[in-house]
């Protein structure tokens, strides 16, 4: 499926290694280039800048992101890849036996309802040392939580603030806060077969 052409707008997918799996995951959100003069260098160090390595305590240490590719959709374009250049923002922290198609989820919330309004990153490979009976390590969490909603306060901040893009209405609403959940998810798709 083409990607919809949205004016100041950048698609963002983290490309997700881990070194037990061999296997990737990905996360795709998006920013808005607020004032219109971005681009994608200028996207990818406001990343590398603003990601902390709490925002990841719940990952196993053996999964990374390894990569960052941002494509403008206002036009099309070809995508841009970037290696973080601070490879320890990018690593998970929670301990080193993951969990396969274990999850943790943070919704993307706006002032907007719909589905067209809201998004969810399903953050892999959760380290099985941050979990009971599917409940998330609960001072984590917070940790976390914190770090998520410092990153989205930055990244406005540095006038490149995050959004769900939607292709079917080929328009983008900024979030407006972070939503960590508190409970393990699965996502079957990164299960072994």
């Amino acid at each position: 499926m083409p990607l919809p052409t949205i004016a100041n707008c950048y698609q963002v997918k983290l490309i997700w290694v881990d070194a037990l799996e061999q296997r990737q995951a990905t996360n795709v959100f998006h920013v808005s280039d607020a004032v219109g003069a971005g681009d994608e260098v200028a996207i990818m160090a406001a990343l590398d800048g603003h990601v902390t390595a709490n925002m990841w305590l719940l990952q196993c240490t053996t999964a990374s992101v390894v990569r960052v590719d941002i494509t403008y959709l206002g036009i099309p374009s070809a995508t841009r890849s970037f290696t973080p250049v601070t490879p320890a923002h990018w690593t998970g922290a929670g301990g080193t036996d993951p969990i396969p198609q274990g999850c943790s989820v943070v919704t993307l919330q706006t002032a907007t309802r719909g589905k067209s309004h809201r998004g969810r990153l399903y953050l892999p490979w959760i380290a099985e040392l941050e979990q009971t009976a599917g409940l998330l390590n609960g001072a984590n969490v917070i940790t976390s939580q914190a770090a998520w909603t410092a990153f989205l306060a930055a990244m406005s901040a540095a006038a490149v603030p995050i959004s769900v893009a939607s292709a079917k209405l080929s328009s983008q609403t900024l979030v407006t806060s972070f939503l960590y959940r508190p409970y393990l998810k699965t996502q079957r798709r990164r299960a072994r077969r």
